[in-house]
């Protein structure tokens, strides 16, 4: 069994991806915040533990600064796609 190694950007796809259902299905389900915050922690603490166990550090390095605007970005695209529907039902 080989180790493989930890993939960053595919990991932060992923939370971008569950904030972005939490941001639509916030107005229809108040409570999805704290669903949200609860599946987070789970989330972090079992990747932390694959990664931990089942992960090698990757050969190359990933240098956040080069991402970082991009996923921040990315998040704002997000909220915006989830917000435009929610502000259609409201006002109609």
């Amino acid at each position: 069994m080989d180790y493989s190694e930890f993939v960053v950007t595919s990991n932060v796809l992923d939370l971008v991806y569950g904030q972005g259902l939490v941001w639509l299905g916030l107005y229809f389900s108040p409570l999805m915040a704290l669903v949200a915050v609860v599946k987070l922690v789970i989330v972090f603490y079992f990747r932390y533990l694959v990664a931990y166990v089942a992960n090698i550090p990757p050969k190359k390095m990933f240098r956040a600064s080069r991402s970082g605007s991009f996923y921040i970005f990315l998040l704002l695209i997000t909220w915006i796609l989830c917000f435009i529907p929610v502000v259609y039902i409201l006002i109609e």
